[in-house]
């Protein structure tokens, strides 16, 4: 037999907290799976199972039983990663618009507006090439699309064509 698994006491209020996780909409998938972990195990379920209920593994089920009843709440949340510290943070996001603004010139427009205007005279270019009456699309016999003169213009050619004779 294997070891015993841990039980798990929810007081009202962290029943509370669990049930609105896992009701949100809002919530990221991986804290609605433990919750529902930790819910079917207060329930007396055993962890083979909430794993087979829930699609994971009997493993995955006791780490989160065990982090709860040791840590609480808490203990749901992913742990720091090992490593190299993060090297930036929340001010970073914020201190970054601050020295640019610092550092540009007068009269210069900030990167993002020139791209969005460069982006609105491309698609201003493009319409203009597609709804030009001197250009319609046809469409061939094969499916292709073919550029062609307006209609009259060509027949107007044709027709000059054969007018004239050839010694």
């Amino acid at each position: 037999m294997g070891k015993k698994a841990t039980a798990i006491q929810l007081t009202d209020a962290q029943r509370d907290e669990l049930v609105g996780w896992v009701n949100a909409d809002s919530t990221q998938q991986r804290y609605v799976l433990r919750a529902r972990m930790v819910l079917a195990a207060a329930r007396g379920e055993t962890s083979a199972n909430i794993a087979a209920e829930l699609g994971t593994r009997r493993a995955t089920v006791s780490k989160w039983r065990t982090r709860f009843a040791s840590q609480g709440l808490p203990g749901l949340r992913d742990a720091p990663r090992p490593g190299q510290p993060c090297k930036y943070d929340e001010t970073t996001d914020q201190e970054i618009p601050a020295i640019y603004a610092k550092q540009r010139r007068p009269g210069t427009a900030p990167p993002m507006i020139v791209l969005a205007l460069g982006g609105l005279l491309v698609v201003a270019a493009v319409l203009l090439i597609f709804l030009s009456p001197r250009r319609a699309p046809t469409r061939e016999r094969r499916g292709g699309i073919s550029w062609c003169s307006p209609p009259g213009r060509g027949r107007a050619l044709a027709a000059h064509r054969r007018s004239i004779t050839v010694p």
